[in-house]
């Protein structure tokens, strides 16, 4: 079974546990010991093959959105400063 989206999920709502475990005084920092020795509930494999099911969807179109939001900001840039110079006239 793959477990990318379910670990992402898990480690994205333990992240202020794991972090609280970091040390460093002026600046936080996770090693590795603190992620190899934190606990993580496995699922059986039958449940995350239905788990991918339902939320595979979900990931890749968050994936489009952000790529597409990345175009959109990239074509911003370029078509702003035309704007604010004449260079293109609505």
């Amino acid at each position: 079974a793959v477990y990318n989206e379910y670990l992402y999920l898990f480690i994205s709502n333990r992240i202020d546990d794991i972090v609280s475990k970091s040390g460093g005084s002026a600046q936080q920092h996770i090693n590795k010991k603190i992620v190899e020795e934190y606990p993580v509930l496995v699922p059986p494999p039958k449940v995350v093959e239905e788990f991918n099911k339902l939320i595979r969807p979900l990931f890749d179109l968050l994936s489009d959105l952000l790529f597409s939001n990345q175009n959109l900001r990239q074509v911003r840039d370029l078509l702003l400063p035309k704007l604010v110079t004449g260079e293109i006239k609505i």
